[in-house]
């Protein structure tokens, strides 16, 4: 170990270590930068991606009684655009009523069945009388997240699966 013998020594040790303390810190803050950049303008691309799939897709609705009927519930709705329907029951397990149910809610679309948080959707579908359960509904979101993709050839297989499955 190094040990200064003069005050020269001290001096151009404290020096040194302040340069060296400078240099890392600059380079740090540079190689972050460079990073907060490229993050920003990753975000940015997405948000235009998103606002084009928006305007490529969005369609006006041509049922005013569903924005009553939403109201009700206390969704404060101005203004109200849906994407084109999807038949929901192309989904094992979901019939006419569920769908009809997943249409009040606001799930139109694939897409949007397989992002809606399923504890909230299991509350928005399911009454005293009924039951359904929140892992029937993890499996609605596997098929129609197949869907969504245009992957029918794998959907009909999980279909199938679970089809046995309820069997046994």
């Amino acid at each position: 170990m190094y040990i200064p013998n003069s005050s020269y020594e001290i001096l151009t040790f404290a020096i040194m270590l302040g340069v060296t303390l400078i240099l890392g810190y600059l380079m740090g803050y540079f190689s972050s930068t460079e990073d907060v950049n490229y993050i920003k303008a990753q975000i940015s691309k997405t948000n235009l991606d998103l606002e084009r799939c928006k305007a490529n897709q969005q369609t006006p609705l041509a049922d005013t009684s569903q924005l009553e009927e939403n109201s009700n519930h206390g969704n404060e709705i101005s203004k109200r655009e849906t994407y084109p329907k999807d038949s929901l029951t192309k989904i094992l397990g979901i019939d006419a009523r569920y769908e009809k149910k997943l249409n009040v809610a606001g799930i139109y679309t694939f897409r949007q069945l397989q992002l809606f948080n399923p504890l909230n959707l299991k509350h928005k579908l399911t009454s005293e009388q009924e039951s359904l359960e929140v892992s029937d509904i993890i499996i609605w979101q596997q098929q129609a997240a197949l869907a969504a993709a245009n992957r029918w050839d794998e959907l009909s297989s999980l279909q199938d699966e679970l089809g046995k499955s309820t069997k046994n």
